[in-house]
């Protein structure tokens, strides 16, 4: 069985749990408390400035008698200007949210705010390609040219969930799903990636084919699965691609 084909299987398999789910929208990442306040900030010196100067105008305080014949600007609707003029370059200056990403999307290198959301510069000996994998956009492919024996791939996908993120539930009826296709089984396992728990469930087929899944809880609905399909033999095959990979925020 070729690779695509041993892929596109094992795929098939777990996917009840992972490629086969509706990834939806990114979230957008949360905005900081201080570019909220600051917003706020503006937009109040905005309307009080405006405010004040429409009364000022109404009310005939634009200017006043300074002597027999002679008027001058008023004091008030003078700091009114000026309290609607800071305020509105206040507003203009703030960074926009969320900010723009900027995408890096080669053969060795991925960063983008596009899902799955994770950043990785690849070793040589590997190749990335970015896009659609089971009728799922925006999945992560990496694939083995040299080093880490024929075949091995590493397909990482992110999704975000319409409940709670429950990595125990999700591990268990993904190896339910994989001992009832006849696979072999190893306990699961708990790992980490980058710094994130993650639970490990490792499968072996009856033709020595293998693979190893992490689930990996993002935030609380948003979960990330990495598929490591390796060759028979090749023990902890994607080390060298997931010691380099990097999580961030989807949308950032």
């Amino acid at each position: 069985m070729g690779i695509g084909a041993r892929i596109a299987s094992w795929l098939w398999l777990c996917g009840g749990s992972a490629l086969a789910q509706d990834q939806g929208a990114a979230p957008a990442p949360p905005r900081p408390w201080w570019l909220t306040l600051l917003s706020l900030l503006a937009k109040a010196a905005i309307v009080a400035g405006a405010a004040a100067l429409i009364g000022a105008a109404r009310g005939g305080w634009v200017v006043r008698p300074k002597k027999p014949g002679g008027r001058k600007g008023s004091r008030t609707a003078g700091i009114a200007g000026v309290v609607l003029g800071l305020g509105a370059l206040g507003h203009a200056l703030l960074p926009r949210w969320p900010p723009t990403a900027r995408d890096t999307i080669s053969e060795r290198a991925f960063s983008s705010g596009r899902m799955p959301a994770v950043d990785v510069e690849l070793p040589v000996g590997w190749r990335l390609t970015h896009g659609t994998a089971d009728g799922v956009p925006n999945v992560l492919t990496v694939s083995s040219t040299a080093d880490a024996g024929s075949g091995t791939t590493l397909v990482v996908q992110t999704a975000a969930l319409d409940e709670p993120v429950d990595v125990a539930r999700l591990a268990g009826e993904l190896t339910t799903g994989l001992e009832s296709s006849g696979a072999r089984m190893t306990p699961p396992s708990q790992v980490q990636v980058d710094g994130l728990a993650a639970a490990l469930v490792t499968a072996t087929r009856a033709d020595g084919a293998a693979v190893t899944v992490r689930i990996v809880k993002r935030s609380d609905r948003l979960v990330s699965y990495l598929y490591c399909f390796g060759a028979p033999g090749v023990a902890d095959a994607c080390a060298p691609v997931l010691a380099r990979l990097r999580w961030h925020p989807p949308g950032r």
